[in-house]
């Protein structure tokens, strides 16, 4: 629930995946130094390559991705499920994407074990 309070926004090239932008949250969060000289790529974040490549198609044909569940991985590899939402801008001849994140695991691991989980705050 931290990420509600502090979200965790980054930005990337929608060409290739390199990040441009991870706050500390964002950093916290994946458990690595996003941007800087060992810069990443969004892909190498996704478990499923097929997600990935969804989003890819969702912005490149809506500008937008709202509330989408995947599954994504931090740095040592350990997976999370995570609310994303996405929008692309156009900046200097390039297409870049806005992305805000929250992590979503302890909604999904109630879900999982026959709870419930009240949407009604969501």
């Amino acid at each position: 629930m931290a990420s509600f309070l502090a979200p965790t926004n980054g930005s990337y090239r929608l060409d290739g995946g390199e990040l441009i932008y991870a706050n500390a949250q964002a950093e916290s969060l994946f458990r690595h130094q996003l941007s800087g000289v060992d810069a990443r790529r969004v892909q190498d974040f996704y478990m499923n390559p097929a997600d990935r490549e969804a989003v890819t198609a969702m912005l490149r044909g809506e500008g937008v991705v709202r509330d989408n569940e995947v599954r994504l991985r931090t740095r040592d590899g350990d997976g999370f499920w995570a609310l994303i939402s996405c929008s692309v801008i156009h900046s200097d001849g390039e297409l870049l994407v806005i992305s805000g994140v929250n992590d979503i695991s302890e909604r999904e691991y109630q879900i999982e074990r026959g709870g419930t989980w009240d949407r009604s705050w969501w």
